[in-house]
């Protein structure tokens, strides 16, 4: 049985596959160093130039540079997409263990428009694995009442595609990110291919 996950600042609900739904509760307590909510399936085609990505099936969204979020940890289930600028990317996650009383399992897909390179962990246990090489790095983290974090680097102002699985359902619902002025609760289809606002 699927549990019901909460994300931070969205009330729908959703289909997941046949016979399993997705029950989504507003949830307080998403906040940034700015104002406002707002708005993430498959993998096809893609090809990289000079940085940038292009795949005629993603959704295309501007990330604003060394923009940070927070989110009370336990509370809701997420990935949050961070870029301090200088080609430096945080991924991190949280789940709502507090309210649905079990762990979140991501799968994190992230293909960049230059090659990765100095990838760290913040808070990963035993349990999270990060696999990387060129331009391409997964991250699996069981996450529950804490959080758990990759870093890396690419070319400063390179685009970056990402991708989460959630419990083994593909969640662009659950991508969480600061861009043109607001915060991003979620993305209508998958992947997302993040352009910083200042490389």
């Amino acid at each position: 049985m699927d549990p019901e996950r909460v994300v931070p600042g969205r009330c729908s609900s959703k289909r997941r596959a046949p016979g399993a739904s997705l029950t989504r509760v507003a949830l307080a307590g998403l906040a940034v160093a700015g104002l406002g909510l707002g708005a993430t399936g498959c993998m096809m085609g893609h090809h990289h130039d000079d940085d940038v990505i292009v795949n005629d099936y993603a959704y295309y969204a501007n990330i604003d540079t060394g923009q940070h979020l927070t989110t009370e940890l336990g509370y809701g289930a997420g990935l949050f997409v961070e870029y301090d600028g200088g080609g430096l990317w945080r991924l991190w996650t949280s789940c709502d263990t507090t309210v649905s009383h079990h762990g979140c399992s991501f799968d994190v897909f992230v293909t960049a428009g230059s090659l990765i390179d100095g990838v760290g962990a913040t808070d990963v246990e035993l349990s999270d694995r990060i696999d990387y090489g060129g331009r391409d790095l997964t991250f699996h983290a069981d996450t529950d009442y804490d959080y758990d974090e990759v870093s890396f680097y690419t070319d400063a102002g390179a685009d970056l595609q990402v991708e989460v699985m959630l419990d083994g359902y593909v969640e662009p619902d659950f991508i969480f990110w600061h861009g043109d002025g607001y915060v991003h609760t979620g993305a209508p289809y998958s992947p997302v291919v993040f352009t910083p606002s200042v490389p």
